[in-house]
Formats: C-alpha cells, sequence, structure tokens
C-alpha cells in the first residue's frame, strides 16, 4: 500500500518511509520492484498493434486522429 500511495498520490519516498517505520532506500526499492513488474506485464507495444490488427480493428497514425502530425504551437 505504501507504493501506490507513492505512485498514486506522488507521495514523497522520505514522508512515507518515516510515517511507516521504514527507511527511504526500502521504499524506493519497493517502488522500482512495483515497476518492474508492472512494466514486465504490460504488452510491448508492436504485440499490443498486430493483435489489434488481427481482431480486425484499425491502427496507425491517420485512423486514430484527422491530423497525425499537428502543426507546432506558435509562441505566444
Amino acid at each position: 500500500m505504501i507504493v501506490l500511495a507513492v505512485l498514486r498520490h506522488d507521495q514523497h519516498l522520505a514522508d512515507m518511509a518515516g510515517g511507516n517505520n521504514v527507511s527511504e532506500s526500502t521504499v524506493r526499492r519497493w517502488r522500482d520492484e512495483l515497476i518492474g513488474l508492472l512494466a514486465a506485464q504490460a504488452p510491448r507495444l508492436d504485440r499490443a498493434l498486430k493483435k489489434v490488427a488481427k481482431q480486425g480493428g484499425e491502427s496507425g497514425p491517420d485512423r486514430r486522429h484527422p491530423h497525425p502530425h499537428p502543426a507546432p504551437l506558435r509562441p505566444g
């Protein structure tokens, strides 16, 4: 739960560590381990696009947005 609070609510590691009687380095390690686990479970973009195409969906920038390369913002 500590790591979820750090990720979800942008809590400072030191604040979460001190309030839960663990060191800041322990919370950092837990956070890094959780991010690694989540990244390992996330589908790679190329696999996700192949899956969408196989299911008959459309992919590609020209299908998602009428202007795939919008004009750059002009300085104000």
